[in-house]
């Protein structure tokens, strides 16, 4: 049993990264792989064994009617569109500013509620939680076509994953 759940998770897993790979090559890489991961258990966990008719997070907590909500799932390694600090602050920024950053998703909070993101920053290298967030499960932002500008992902480099580049 516990041989076929490795498997089980070892395999999605792959298939998330090779997925959020083929999509955003810039930004994502096998160094993403312990968070795929943990978003693989998540998923098997909140996904309905048919056999049983049973979340398995119910059967291991014993509480029943766990509210398990399908739209609070995104794609892993999608873009995600963070809200400015200064925003999210509730303070007022100059209108030419940008409104919002972009960042790696790397699945739901384990520390807070379910619609709580963990998000990669693509400058720094950190992952954190945030709240005012909205995904791009489709790639949409990642095509070529959507405005020849993708964001560049320098987090790599921060986490020594890569060698900085001499200009």
């Amino acid at each position: 049993v516990a041989e076929r759940r490795i498997r089980e998770l070892q395999d999605l897993a792959r298939t998330m990264l090779i997925h959020a790979n083929r999509r955003w090559p810039q930004a994502i890489n096998a160094h993403l792989w312990p968070y795929a991961l943990r978003m693989a258990n998540e998923t098997l966990n909140s996904t309905p064994d048919i056999a049983r008719n049973i979340i398995p997070i119910e059967a291991f907590s014993g509480v029943k009617d766990i509210a398990v909500n399908p739209k609070h799932f995104y794609h892993f390694g999608c873009p995600v569109y963070v809200l400015n600090n200064a925003l999210q602050a509730g303070q007022k920024i100059d209108k030419w500013i940008e409104q919002s950053r972009v960042g790696i998703y790397l699945g739901p909070s384990l520390q807070h509620e379910r619609t709580v993101a963990l998000v990669l920053s693509l400058t720094t290298g950190l992952a954190s939680p945030q709240f005012y967030v909205r995904m791009d499960s489709t790639f949409q932002t990642m095509r070529p076509s959507f405005g020849e500008q993708l964001p560049l992902s320098k987090w790599q480099e921060e986490c020594h994953f890569t060698k900085v580049q001499e200009t």
